[in-house]
């Protein structure tokens, strides 16, 4: 199999498919989506049984389980993310994540750079004094969930910047 990554101008998509052996056969992995409006704001829907093996990222990650069970490895300590729930991922922490069994699964990934944070930060306080962090742990929380729904399917569907902003604040308020 070769994988092959289709790059769009006129939208923030980026798709990865992979080419099946000798066929001309594609498989949609993931989908992974820009938000020009807000910059430091991406967001990965991945609808299948794909593994993302060992890897880490320059900024947090929010990982949103829609549907089936989610393994994942982080630093070596294995547990699962189950529908509903959130797991933020602090940068640089090498993780790896795997649907559960032969089901497929919906997860969906917000990804946030420090200029995100510094973004938001300018907005609400009016001006950027440190490094933003979240730590690592899994929030069991409908209000959380709720809220990074609402940001990824926002980013996913190439909202304004304005309603962007109004999501993050909310999130990361009921983060707290």
């Amino acid at each position: 199999m070769s994988t092959h990554y289709y790059f769009s101008t006129e939208t923030t998509h980026i798709f990865t498919l992979l080419k099946l052996s000798t066929r001309n056969d594609y498989i949609l992995k993931t989908l992974h989506y820009t938000a020009p409006a807000l910059p430091g704001l991406q967001a990965l829907s991945c609808l299948n049984d794909f593994a993302f093996e060992s890897h880490i990222h320059s900024g947090h990650v929010l990982w949103l389980n829609s549907a089936g069970g989610e393994s994942y490895q982080i630093q070596g300590n294995s547990s699962v993310l189950q529908p509903g729930c959130i797991s933020v991922i602090e940068p640089g922490i090498v993780h790896s994540n795997q649907p559960i069994g032969n089901n497929k699964r919906h997860l969906r990934s917000l990804y946030l750079e420090e200029g995100f944070f510094r973004n938001l930060e300018c907005l609400v306080a009016g001006t950027t004094t440190e490094t933003f962090s979240l730590p690592t742990k899994i929030f069991d929380s409908r209000k959380c969930w709720t809220g990074a729904l609402l940001l990824h399917e926002a980013v996913i569907s190439g909202q304004e910047r304005l309603l962007l902003e109004e999501l993050a604040v909310a999130l990361f308020n009921s983060l707290e």
